[in-house]
């Protein structure tokens, strides 16, 4: 990747800063990096990881205070377990060997300014990497919600002497006592195109919140239904049979960005900020301003 020298100059002072920190994470390894690493990885993820290694994002849930194990008694924790899903910093220099190797909370704008003092429910949470991050932001509860449960959240629960509760229930099938709600910030990251059915799903998200709740989505976009001129204003979602979208056969649907927005705008939300990511990730942040929700989902057809 050739950059100009103004490039070159801003690279080094983040990484400057990032490294005054403590070395940033190498995104394919789950190990402290050297700058010439960071630096070969494309331009969106090189500088979603410089940003990221702040005071308030690099340490997620750990704190001196309140994980008293020795590092071998966490890294043996950690050999427990051969599918992790978050790579996730525990302190003395030791990460959980995830699949995803960085936690984009700077670039999504999940910062502890919206956390703090606030209900935080994370769903999809599977190794709660974003819940204990939320934790260690202040938040007052925090909740995970999957469709099943996930080793590696319990052992980092106990490594952070955490107070994170968890609930294993599909979200179509999930009823208000299920969950400790209404919540004030909800987390929907990585879920939206794993949903058969994705406009009852942000229903059902709906009415975990009250009026004034944050929602910060995340979500596959698929940029080939917004690559036209005549198509780009227009509503869209494509449906992904079998293995179609990274073989995944758990991947059913991708938006178009204004379809997500078109959506969340028709349940009572206010989308306050959506930012492409690359050319087919986005974040919303989207803030609930009424109540009217389950009228929209469950008004009767009207008779001819």
């Amino acid at each position: 990747m050739k950059i100009s020298n103004a490039e070159s100059t801003k690279l080094d002072d983040e990484w400057s800063y990032a490294d005054a920190i403590g070395s940033p994470i190498n995104p394919n390894t789950g190990l402290p990096a050297s700058k010439e690493e960071v630096m070969s990885l494309p331009a969106w993820e090189m500088d979603a990881i410089l940003k990221q290694h702040k005071p308030d994002d690099r340490t997620w849930g750990w704190t001196e205070e309140n994980s008293r194990m020795t590092p071998e008694e966490k890294q043996k924790l950690i050999d427990t377990h051969n599918n992790w899903w978050h790579t996730v910093s525990i302190g003395d220099n030791i990460c959980t060997p995830g699949k995803v190797k960085n936690l984009y909370m700077s670039e999504w704008g999940l910062t502890p300014e919206i956390i703090k003092g606030k209900s935080f429910l994370d769903i999809g949470f599977r190794d709660g990497g974003y819940s204990f991050y939320a934790e260690r932001s202040g938040a007052s509860k925090v909740t995970g919600l999957d469709i099943e449960h996930s080793k590696g959240f319990e052992i980092l629960k106990q490594i952070f002497n955490s107070k994170v509760n968890c609930v294993i229930k599909d979200i179509i099938d999930l009823k208000s006592e299920d969950l400790d709600g209404p919540y004030d910030v909800v987390l929907f990251a990585g879920v939206f195109y794993h949903m058969k059915f994705p406009f009852l799903s942000l229903h059902k998200v709906a009415e975990l919140m009250d009026v004034g709740g944050i929602l910060i989505l995340e979500s596959y976009i698929c940029p080939d239904l917004s690559s036209h001129e005549k198509s780009k204003d227009i509503p869209l979602m494509k449906f992904l049979p079998k293995d179609e979208l990274n073989k995944d056969t758990s991947n059913w649907y991708a938006p178009n960005l204004i379809c997500l927005i078109s959506m969340l705008e028709t349940i009572g939300f206010e989308v306050t900020k959506n930012k492409m990511l690359h050319e087919n990730r986005a974040v919303l942040h989207a803030t609930k301003i009424n109540n009217d929700t389950i009228k929209t989902l469950y008004t009767n057809i009207p008779e001819e």
